[in-house]
């Protein structure tokens, strides 16, 4: 008699935004084919739906309270800081009653490097985990240097014209 063997689970948290998710999909893929199970942790603000090429993956919403508005009234920065934190219980306590159906089968947490909320929940399970970062070593040096000129007020904030 043939044992089924259980494969061990990969849970992927991407940033809401195009650029970010079919990079993570990508990795999704690869990791599935390489035995994997792939869980898919991802807020209302991701525009992903799964189609039949995804039936093995298991697709699930961190609950949050974000208006819809924030999407597109905050800066990118703000929101990403504010999403963070209302994901942090949320995902924590997903990621619990994840290891309680899964027990050590859990093979670590991958999530995108603004999404820092997964890190942090996965450090305190005590599980692996990866960042994942879908931006080049341009934009990376680049956000770092315009960061501190604006911490230094060395650049002017923008304005509208007036």
């Amino acid at each position: 008699m043939e044992e089924k063997q259980t494969r061990r689970r990969v849970v992927l948290v991407p940033v809401p935004a195009q650029g970010h998710i079919t990079p993570m999909m990508q990795l999704a893929k690869t990791l599935h084919s390489k035995g994997f199970s792939i869980t898919f942790a991802q807020t209302k603000f991701n525009h992903f739906s799964p189609s039949d090429a995804f039936t093995e993956f298991q697709f699930v919403t961190i609950p949050e309270s974000l208006p819809e508005s924030d999407f597109k009234n905050l800066g990118p920065i703000q929101f990403q800081h504010k999403l963070n934190k209302e994901c942090q219980v949320s995902f924590k306590d997903f990621l619990g009653r994840l290891l309680l159906q899964q027990g050590n089968e859990i093979a670590c947490v991958i999530y995108d490097e603004f999404m820092y909320f997964a890190g942090d929940a996965a450090k305190e399970f005590k599980l692996p985990n990866v960042i994942f970062s879908t931006t080049s070593a341009t934009a990376f040096a680049c956000r770092s240097v315009f960061e501190k000129l604006y911490a230094n007020n060395v650049l002017a904030p923008f304005n509208d014209g007036t």
